[in-house]
């Protein structure tokens, strides 16, 4: 029998507003990761939507990252503020 995924406590996060809690967040807690942003920001949020939201958000140029892998931290882009 397939496993079936329970999403019906995951309730539907607003792409809009995901981006602005992020920003709310990560301006006050520069240098944080990927899953410190989804674990404050959203949990109800899959985690690669998170993760999806933050690359298009460094490749837009809201945000920056530092490290590699496992270690990358994000935080607010100096002339965004």
């Amino acid at each position: 029998m397939p496993k079936v995924k329970n999403n019906a406590k995951r309730k539907k996060v607003d792409d809009y507003e995901l981006e602005d809690r992020i920003i709310d967040f990560v301006s006050t807690n520069p240098y944080s990761s990927a899953s410190e942003i989804h674990k404050k920001v959203e949990e109800d949020a899959n985690i690669f939507k998170v993760r999806r939201k933050l690359k298009e958000m460094v490749d837009k140029g809201i945000l920056e990252l530092e490290g590699v892998n496992k270690g990358v931290r994000y935080f607010i882009k100096q002339d965004v503020l």
